[in-house]
């Protein structure tokens, strides 16, 4: 029975330049690497039919859930990697079935929804329906029980992607072509650019400690997920001398250059902001963990999904959230004493969290509800 379960998994990418991406690619390899038939459907646009309209409208999420059912057809699970809009799909996959289906409740887009009416009532019953919530998070599991007490949930960390070291010739090229020479200490963020990433904070404390690191750079790695917030951040850094202390790259897409901005980093920071009038929320951290393994100290939000994804006063210090003064002393702790000691602290705590186990995880609740 085990060597022909099959399972299909929806998500929105296995493109390993976005989060979700490294997750989604990650776990479904590794869940390969066990007895089991794993089909994926997402919005990526192969040469197949089966691909998910990303454009969300009445008519394409009509369209989708078609996509979905038709394509589980022979799957004994379903799983969705989030919330809105894939379980929508895998809970009409099984609709009138007595097939199974699986979520994964990763953070913002899995936990808004169900305070926004007419969604709310609709994700209810889906997420009631399912089999199991699987958190990427202690704390998005918190998130969810406040609004469904009595649902059935467990958590499940997210592991580490593959990332070896660029070699020392690779490394200085690297470090040329992106003008990283002769600066430091280079604080780094890797993650869309907005609001939640708490990039501004960051600056804030960045500035600060301009005073006693003249030479400082702010490196902020990732997409832009708000335009009104970049150029918050351009104009500050206009209004304090800053514009050589920050380097923004927005165009980052391979595995080679993000290695080689975490191994430049000094410090890794992802400040998280929490937006609890819309409920959303830092799910989980995993390039903290990407950072870590690098050995790169780490200062993260304390009240976030990101406090877990650190070992607090080992490998790194959690900062009080939107609050630039305390990111400032926690960074400073860190430079103040021994980056690399604490550093090596991080590629022991991120060695714990590998694919291998998340998907050894999802595979025995595979077994007991196929049982």
């Amino acid at each position: 029975m085990v060597a022909t379960m099959k399972i299909l998994v929806i998500t929105k990418t296995l493109a390993t330049h976005s989060g979700m991406g490294r997750y989604s690619a990650g776990v479904i390899q590794a869940l390969r690497g066990r007895d089991l038939e794993v089909s994926v459907i997402s919005e990526d646009k192969t040469n197949s039919n089966d691909f998910l309209f990303s454009k969300l409208s009445i008519f394409n999420l009509i369209r989708n859930i078609y996509r979905v059912r038709r394509t589980s057809r022979d799957c004994q699970i379903v799983h969705a990697f989030d919330g809105w809009p894939y379980s929508l799909y895998a809970y009409f996959a099984v609709w009138g079935t007595k097939k199974s289906f699986l979520i994964n409740i990763v953070g913002t887009y899995s936990i808004a929804v169900l305070y926004h009416w007419p969604k709310r009532y609709l994700m209810s019953k889906v997420y009631q329906r399912a089999d199991n919530l699987l958190c990427i998070s202690n704390f998005i599991r918190q998130k969810l029980t406040e609004v469904l007490p009595n649902i059935n949930s467990a958590t499940v960390y997210l592991g580490l992607p593959d990332l070896p070291k660029l070699n020392p010739k690779e490394l200085e090229i690297f470090q040329q072509h992106y003008g990283l020479i002769n600066r430091g200490p280079i604080i780094l963020t890797v993650g869309e650019i907005k609001n939640r990433k708490g990039q501004f904070p960051t600056l804030q404390a960045v500035a600060e400690l301009k005073k006693t690191y003249s030479n400082i750079l702010y490196c902020v790695v990732g997409d832009v997920g708000s335009l009104g917030y970049l150029n918050q951040m351009k104009n500050f850094i206009i209004e304090n001398n800053l514009v050589d202390n920050l380097k923004i790259f927005t165009e980052i897409n391979s595995d080679h250059d993000l290695r080689g901005f975490y191994q430049s980093a000094t410090v890794f920071a992802l400040n998280a902001v929490n937006n609890d009038e819309d409920h959303h929320y830092e799910g989980f951290g995993l390039t903290l963990l990407e950072a870590a393994s690098f050995g790169v100290p780490v200062v993260a939000s304390e009240n976030s999904g990101t406090s877990e994804a650190l070992d607090p006063g080992i490998n790194g210090y959690l900062t009080k959230q939107n609050n630039p003064s305390d990111i400032t002393s926690k960074i400073k702790l860190i430079l103040e004493s021994n980056p690399f000691i604490i550093g090596q602290k991080g590629v022991e705590f991120s060695s714990q969290f590998t694919w291998e186990k998340t998907a050894g995880q999802y595979y025995q609740y595979y077994l007991e509800i196929i049982k």
